[in-house]
């Protein structure tokens, strides 16, 4: 280095006045070249779906989103609720809830039999005795009620009861029933009201016939009654199916064909309903409910055979084969009204199948005839 040079540096050096400026070191946090994480958004807290936050679906109604969870109110809603509850024990409703709901299904809507919500229905019931004065019969229903002479007709042959008008008050009903009456028509008037009343049926789940002059029932609920031989007028029997329908027989294999021939149609069931004397009320046997054992050696595999193997234990003198109790097996012509199963509003009923809500129509209307 040259000799001035080094001097000049020597002097600045020794000066205090002259200084050196130098930028300040960086804090080291990421290197340059790295771009810097994007933090990750905070998740919400989930809380599980459950059925409060549902709203319910109104009938034709659109689905619509959740809703929040409304606080019970104590009002008089929900303490009419509390006491309808109250008289159901335990959690599983059983037969009180599915009775429940019949009385509910059995005064609303639609079904086989008219409009059940009609405050008066007119329905005419079966006899082989029309046939003698069919074009009478024909002739009066229709001035009457002017429905056609064709629909007449087929209503005066079938086997099941046929429904021919309503009205809205019985005054009105019996100024048009009484003609038919005399010319022989077997017309039962329904008061929406009243009809259902002490027709309740009593479902049982066993029997014993020990007794030579009594049959001892067992209900569902464990309570039993007792019922005199000779007691029972006619039973009725219907085949009840999860859709209403019977299963198509087309296509169907060996094994198929033997489960239908042995009753045992995918959750199908029979209904035997016993009707007796000096009261409305059917005994009712639910084939898959009801324990076949005191057959003995005379049980079988079908339910079927066994509800009509019952039927000889009943009568006045199980001995005598002569005594038989009539059986009613017309149900399957009864038309069907699709729909899925019905319940009391409030869900503290058990659902019941809409077919069976049919077959209990039918049995309560044939059994009419003894009782109005």
């Amino acid at each position: 280095m040259p000799a001035d040079v080094l001097a000049k540096l020597e002097r600045e050096a020794q000066d205090p006045a002259v200084t050196v400026q130098t930028s300040a070191a960086p804090e080291l946090s990421e290197p340059s070249g790295r771009p810097e994480r994007p933090q990750r958004p905070q998740r919400p807290e989930l809380r599980p779906l459950t059925s409060e936050h549902i709203a319910p679906l109104e009938p034709g109604g659109a689905l619509s989103g959740l809703e929040p969870a409304k606080p019970s109110v104590a009002g008089p809603a929900s303490q009419g609720a509390a006491v309808l509850g109250a008289s159901v024990p335990g959690v599983d409703l059983g037969s009180g809830g599915v009775d429940e709901a019949l009385a509910y299904g059995l005064s609303r809507g639609g079904g086989p039999f008219g409009p059940r919500d009609a405050p008066v229905r007119l329905i005419l019931l079966p006899d082989s005795r029309y046939h003698s004065r069919l074009a009478d019969l024909r002739d009066g229903i229709h001035q009457a009620l002017g429905i056609d002479k064709y629909t007449v007709v087929q209503a005066l042959q079938k086997e099941i009861p046929s429904y021919l008008a309503s009205t809205d008050d019985r005054d009105t009903a019996e100024a048009l029933v009484g003609p038919l009456r005399r010319l022989g028509a077997r017309v039962l008037l329904l008061e929406r009201q009243r009809w259902l009343e002490d027709a309740r049926p009593e479902r049982v789940a066993r029997l014993t016939t020990d007794d030579p002059h009594h049959i001892l029932f067992e209900r569902l609920d464990g309570t039993s009654f007792e019922v005199t031989r000779g007691a029972i007028r006619w039973a009725a029997v219907g085949d009840i199916h999860p859709d209403g329908h019977r299963p198509s027989v087309q296509k169907r294999g060996r094994s198929e064909r033997t489960e239908r021939r042995l009753g045992k149609t995918e959750g199908g069931y029979q209904l035997l309903d016993l009707m007796r004397r000096g009261t409305r009320r059917p005994i009712r046997i639910r084939s898959d409910q009801f324990d076949f054992s005191f057959l003995g050696a005379e049980r079988e595999l079908s339910a079927n055979l066994n509800l009509r193997s019952m039927l000889r234990h009943l009568t006045r003198d199980p001995s005598n084969e002569d005594l038989v109790i009539p059986l009613e097996e017309s149900f399957r012509r009864v038309p069907h009204l699709p729909g899925g199963p019905i319940g009391a509003p409030g869900g503290l009923s058990t659902p019941i199948n809409r077919r069976e809500l049919e077959f209990t129509e039918y049995v309560l209307l044939l059994d009419a005839r003894h009782h109005f």
